[in-house]
C-alpha cells in the first residue's frame, strides 16, 4: 500500500484507508486470533471484523501494512526513538483544529475507527519520521501573535471586505497600535479590536508556531525569529503581501509554557517530515523486512 508521509494530511490519509483496523499486542494470544507474527510480536485479526464487512478483499494489503507498522514500531523501540505522548497529542490537536473535533470523531465513526486506532497511525508516522531523520539539525521555532492591517490591492479602487486601507493608512494604523502596546495596552485585546485576520482575531492573534522554510511568508518568519524574549514585540510593523503585521513573541522552542509542549513537539516532527519521500519509507521497510522473522498465517508464508 502506497503511503504519503509528509505533512498534516498523512493521518487523514490513514483514515481513508484501513490502517489500524487490526490490533497489535506483545502478549501471547490464542492461535486462532493471530493472523501474523513479526519477530515474535502477534497481530490479531479480531478487531478487523467491521472493516472486513465493508471490503473483505482488503485483508492482504492491510495485513502487509500492519506488518510494516509493527516493524517500524519495533525498530523505533530498539533505537529509543518511540513517539512521545506530547508528539502524539500535538498531532491529534492539529488534526482537530483542521477538521473540528466533532468532525474528527465523525470521520473515525464513519470508517469504523476509534481514537486508539488514530493514535496508532500517528505513532507509526512519527516513528517513521524519526527513523529517517536521525541527522536532522535543530530548527528555531517561535510561537507568535499578530495583528494584521490589510492593504487594498494595488489598482483596486473598490476596496474588498477587510482590505479597506491604503498602504500609508495601514502602516500608520500599525504604528499607532504599537504605540498603544508600549503604553501598556494588552496585545491580545488590541488584536481582538483591530486585527483584520478573522481566523486569529478572537484568539488574541495567536498565529501558531513559525519556522524558517515553513508556510509563513519569509518576512513574518524572519521578524518572529529575531525576537528573543517572550512578550517582546517587533519594533515596526512587518510588511507582507496581505498588509502590515504587528508581531509579538509568545514563546519559542526552549522557552514556552508546559501547556505548549505538544504544540512544539508536533511542529518539530512536521519540520523533520517536510522532505521525506515514499521511496525513503519503502527502503526503510524493505530493509526491516529483510532482517525480520515474519510468519503470515493468512497467506501461509
Amino acid at each position: 500500500m502506497k503511503r504519503v508521509w509528509n505533512g498534516a494530511a498523512v493521518v487523514s490519509m490513514f483514515l481513508l484507508t484501513t490502517a489500524g483496523a487490526f490490533a497489535e499486542a506483545d502478549a501471547p494470544m490464542k492461535p486462532k486470533d493471530v493472523i501474523a507474527t513479526v519477530n515474535g510480536r502477534s497481530i490479531c485479526v479480531s478487531d478487523a471484523q467491521a472493516m472486513l464487512l465493508q471490503d473483505p478483499s482488503l485483508v492482504t494489503p492491510v495485513l502487509d501494512r500492519l506488518i510494516d507498522d509493527s516493524l517500524i514500531d519495533q525498530e523505533a523501540k530498539r533505537r529509543y526513538m518511540t513517539a512521545t505522548t506530547d508528539e502524539i497529542e500535538g498531532r491529534k490537536e492539529q488534526l482537530a483544529s483542521l477538521n473540528g473535533l466533532s468532525d474528527l470523531h465523525g470521520i473515525l465513526r464513519r470508517h469504523h475507527e476509534t481514537m486508539a486506532d488514530l493514535e496508532r497511525d500517528i505513532r507509526v508516522w512519527i516513528e517513521t519520521v524519526k527513523l529517517l531523520t536521525t541527522d536532522a539539525k535543530p530548527t528555531k521555532m517561535a510561537q507568535i501573535r499578530h495583528i494584521l492591517i490589510r492593504v487594498t490591492p494595488s489598482g483596486n479602487n473598490a476596496a474588498k471586505p477587510n482590505t479597506s486601507h491604503t498602504e500609508a493608512e495601514a502602516l500608520a494604523l500599525g504604528q499607532s497600535i504599537l504605540t498603544k502596546i508600549k503604553n501598556g495596552e494588552k496585545f491580545e485585546d488590541l488584536a481582538k479590536k483591530y486585527s483584520e485576520d478573522r481566523t486569529t482575531r478572537e484568539s488574541g492573534g495567536d498565529l501558531g508556531v513559525v519556522y524558517e522554510g515553513g508556510s509563513f511568508e519569509p518576512e513574518i518568519a524572519a521578524a518572529a525569529l529575531a525576537l528573543t524574549k517572550p512578550g517582546e514585540v517587533a519594533a515596526d510593523p512587518v510588511k507582507s503581501a496581505d498588509g502590515y503585521h504587528c508581531i509579538q513573541l509568545i514563546g519559542d522552542g526552549e522557552r514556552h509554557a508546559k501547556s505548549q509542549n505538544a504544540l512544539y513537539a508536533n511542529t518539530m516532527v512536521v519540520i523533520r517530515a517536510r522532505h521525506l519521500t515514499d521511496d525513503q519509507t519503502q527502503a526503510l521497510v524493505k530493509g526491516l523486512r529483510n532482517q525480520a522473522k515474519i510468519v503470515n498465517h493468512y497467506t501461509g508464508k
